[in-house]
């Protein structure tokens, strides 16, 4: 984890939904570290949204002038960059439309088509993320691949299992695709794939989520995918996709998605940094978590070593259960780690 708790507040007050404007006016005031805040809110992917936010609420004037220039330019990219995959997004959807391929946007895709014409640019989005029922994934790469797409940069050995295929490329268009059979590489109990295929709702004509299950994914992905429950890492971009989506203005999906194990933690990092969700309900488990977060940030260099220790730990036992399963990635270890001098 970088930056002070500080910062992390000042980004979730930036872009909470229901802090007074004098609170924030008054945090901007007092704030002094922005090399800080243009880091952490790199990092986690929210500039140009932090951006957005500051310029709803008339508050852009409150930045150093520098600052103000950096992230409007920041958005502005952003922005062309996501009328660049909406452009990509129609072609898809025109393509499967006519090869009567059944398919569901997912993650940062999903959300972009759901925003206003005003609110393009607050999202980032890298891959275009597409869910598409098993039985039909071949067929769908097949044609992706008849229409220009191609591999692009993949693992070194076949994966078992994995959430999506490799992902694929188009020289013509910005945005690499990732073709999903299911949400998670385990756990996928939790949002079956079938669940969203089949109450997918259509958004501008695009085939989406409905909310509940798309705020689902948002809490989930990360916190199973990428380890960060495991690792308690903070992901204020989930959260701001909740906000987005309106989490923070239903109650009873708050304490549903609370009963979830592997969301509280995130849940707590809501809770802890946005009066958004702190009147939402709170659980023994919740306030075990707010505890550990306060915990982090109070001593920050603890928290990296537990962190380290985590991490190596997860990293080694995972290597190893790989090379038990899968004689691909065997071969590879062998091969180009142990025995390179041989090649």
């Amino acid at each position: 984890m970088n930056g002070t708790k500080e910062t992390y507040q000042l980004i979730a007050d930036t872009i909470s939904k229901t802090l007074p404007a004098k609170r924030l006016i008054s945090r901007l005031e007092s704030f002094s570290n922005w090399e800080e805040l243009v880091m952490v809110g790199s990092q986690q992917l929210l500039l140009p949204l932090l951006y957005r936010s500051l310029e709803q609420k008339g508050l852009i004037k409150n930045l150093p002038d520098d600052l103000a220039d950096y992230l409007n330019q920041i958005h502005h990219i952003n922005l062309n960059r996501n009328k660049a995959i909406l452009h990509q997004l129609r072609d898809l959807h025109a393509l499967f439309e006519k090869h009567h391929i059944d398919y569901v946007l997912i993650k940062g895709a999903a959300i972009l088509v759901r925003l206003r014409e005003e609110d393009l640019g607050l999202r980032m989005v890298g891959d275009i993320d597409l869910l598409i029922p098993s039985g039909q994934i071949t067929q769908a790469q097949s044609i992706l691949e008849t229409h220009g797409y191609e591999l692009g940069k993949s693992f070194s050995y076949k994966r078992k299992n994995f959430r999506h295929l490799d992902r694929l490329v188009h020289e013509q268009f910005i945005a690499a695709l990732e073709i999903h059979t299911k949400l998670f590489n385990q756990k996928n109990h939790l949002l079956p794939a079938g669940a969203l295929l089949k109450e997918s709702q259509a958004i501008c004509g695009f085939r989406v989520p409905k909310t509940e299950h798309l705020i689902k994914n948002a809490l989930l992905s990360a916190q199973i995918n990428d380890n960060a429950g495991l690792y308690k890492q903070i992901h204020l971009k989930s959260l701001a996709d909740c906000l987005q989506m309106g989490l923070h203005t239903d109650t009873s999906l708050f304490r549903q998605v609370l009963k979830i194990k592997e969301t509280r933690f995130l849940l707590g990092v809501g809770v802890f940094f946005f009066d958004d969700f702190k009147n939402m309900g709170m659980s023994g488990d919740l306030k075990k978590e707010l505890k550990s977060i306060e915990l982090k940030f109070r001593y920050p260099s603890l928290s990296k070593e537990l962190y380290k220790i985590k991490r190596i730990y997860w990293e080694t036992t995972h290597r190893i259960k790989i090379f038990a399963i899968n004689a691909d990635y065997r071969r590879h270890v062998l091969k180009n780690k142990i025995f390179p001098i041989f090649n």
